[in-house]
């Protein structure tokens, strides 16, 4: 009778023990994926901040031609039509602007080169805290697959150390 429930004890035990190896192997394949998710949203985010900012600055810079050439041709008295056909390019390019300020509504507070670096800023500081996450998930599963009884258990059931990312330690 003895016997029976030792067995039964280590039965329970050992089960627990699985339990809790496979809750933290799952927390730990949890964080690996945020870490990926916050990668792929930096990626995108600077992706599309970039893509505004670039076209942006080339309106921008055909903006400055066009008052550069409308400059020119009021100084010189040049012909009417001539500046009338700058200044409708002129609005054409500031209605453009108006609507990649309007795609890109943080464009409007600020300036866009201050823009992509507070976007790269903060999606490089949210990948950060999700690997930092990770390596504590990778430390205390490794912890818990080294430590008695556990490791007993995690030799048993195939658990195995995971190894800390490149750079991470």
């Amino acid at each position: 009778m003895m016997t029976f429930f030792v067995i039964l004890c280590l039965g329970f035990f050992s089960r627990h023990v699985y339990n809790e190896l496979r809750d933290e192997e799952h927390l730990l394949h949890i964080a690996h994926g945020k870490v990926e998710v916050e990668m792929q949203r930096r990626q995108d985010a600077v992706t599309r901040c970039r893509r505004a900012v670039e076209r942006y600055r080339e309106i921008e810079g055909r903006i400055h031609g066009h008052l550069v050439t409308l400059g020119g041709l009021t100084r010189s008295r040049g012909n009417n039509t001539a500046r009338s056909r700058e200044k409708n390019e002129l609005l054409e390019l500031m209605r453009e602007l108006e609507m990649v300020k309007e795609h890109y509504p943080a464009l409007k507070a600020k300036d866009p080169y201050a823009l992509l670096m507070e976007i790269i800023q903060e999606s490089g500081g949210r990948v950060t805290r999700e690997r930092l996450n990770y390596n504590e998930r990778v430390y205390e599963y490794n912890v818990m697959c080294r430590i008695f009884p556990y490791g007993i258990f995690a030799w048993i059931f195939g658990f195995r150390e995971e190894h800390f990312p490149a750079g991470a330690r």
